[in-house]
């Protein structure tokens, strides 16, 4: 197993070591893969957004992890020869998959927190967004919105007579501190389209 846990740390450590200098940008961490480490919840306890289990699908995990698994079973096996390799392993796999998940738990809350405190009023009027939540004007729902690339959920209101459901196509019409209210986008679209129809037919 030795040369399997050598791999893992040159491996896992160069891409740690490189994200390091260059704040993951050269390696794509702030792309797809970690699309889902970004989604930031506005109306509740930041860490209660943290999305748990175990993310195979990105980046950081495996960079972290595998670094961290090749470092404990390189570790042990120096240290503990008398050990089973199995316990070894279990050992180091279970340090390597704790270390990655944390790794992007505390990397996603950062960004959140970050992305909360820099995004204005101006930057979500006029956003177009989808409904994560249904809701209605009696109730409060939740909308993704894309917001200096990333894709931020925020609490949403609506004054529509009829309920917007999970899927359906909003656009920010107002913000309320960290509540934004919202109208289907294809009645404001359609709403302007006639305003200038009728002022177009008013005219010599």
């Amino acid at each position: 197993m030795i040369p399997v846990y050598v791999f893992c740390l040159a491996v896992g450590g160069t891409l740690v070591g490189l994200a390091l200098l260059t704040g993951g940008q050269e390696l794509g961490w702030d792309d797809s893969l970690d699309n889902l480490d970004v989604e930031t919840e506005t109306d509740v306890d930041t860490a209660q957004s943290v999305p748990l289990g175990v993310p195979l699908f990105s980046l950081r995990f495996w960079s972290f992890g595998g670094c961290f698994f090749g470092l404990t079973g390189l570790l042990l096996s120096w240290t503990r020869p008398a050990w089973p390799w199995l316990l070894v392993f279990g050992l180091a796999l279970a340090i390597g998959i704790g270390v990655g998940s944390a790794a992007v738990w505390s990397l996603g809350l950062l960004r959140r927190r970050q992305a909360n405190s820099l995004v204005s009023a101006d930057d979500l009027l006029g956003l177009l967004g989808t409904v994560e939540l249904s809701f209605d004007n009696q109730t409060r729902g939740r909308v993704r919105l894309p917001v200096k690339g990333s894709w931020i959920e925020w609490t949403a209101l609506t004054d529509e007579a009829h309920p917007l459901t999970q899927g359906e196509e909003i656009l920010v019409v107002g913000v309320e501190g960290a509540v934004v209210r919202v109208s289907r986008s294809g009645e404001v679209d359609d709403g302007a389209t006639g305003s200038g129809a009728a002022a177009g037919a008013g005219r010599p």
